[in-house]
């Protein structure tokens, strides 16, 4: 027979090792705890560290469900099939970086990339000649670039 604490289990009758408690790791708690469970003396803020990786994954579920529609929409529109069958054909006719190419350099793209934003101009979504091919890193610099020039707009600054 095993050595350690035992519980049989009354269904099937077997002998199940079982851990022996440990002392709750709060400092001046008495409490004694099996696995990684918090103690039932200690208070649910005091939680170890799997119940706060938990925490955050709520509050990052409740941050998701706050997204706007129109980014709703956005994903949306990229999911579609009709949206991955225009990008495959686009990448296939203009494999390479329009921007790196336009600089001489030689580099694969790697995203499709709406030249007018879909947020601007929804209607353009589905325009061939509204697409161009990006390298990764071109890519990151057009949106950011993008982005903050939403941002100023937005706040009222002109320059």
């Amino acid at each position: 027979m095993a050595s350690g604490i035992l519980c049989n289990t009354p269904a099937s009758g077997l002998v199940v090792p079982q851990a022996a408690p440990t002392a709750c790791p709060k400092p001046g708690c008495g409490g004694k705890i099996r696995g990684h469970r918090p103690c039932d003396q200690c208070p649910k803020e005091a939680a170890t560290p799997a119940r706060r990786r938990l925490v955050r994954r709520h509050d990052y579920s409740k941050y998701r469900e706050r997204q706007t529609a129109d980014e709703a929409r956005r994903r949306a529109f990229y999911g579609r099939q009709a949206w991955a069958r225009l990008r495959n054909t686009h990448i296939r006719k203009n494999p390479l970086c329009a921007d790196c190419y336009s600089r001489g350099r030689v580099v694969p793209g790697d995203a499709v990339d709406h030249i007018v934003e879909l947020r601007d101009d929804p209607t353009k979504g589905m325009d061939p000649t509204n697409l161009q091919t990006l390298c990764n890193s071109c890519h990151a610099v057009k949106t950011n670039d993008e982005k903050k020039a939403r941002e100023r707009r937005l706040s009222g600054d002109a320059t």
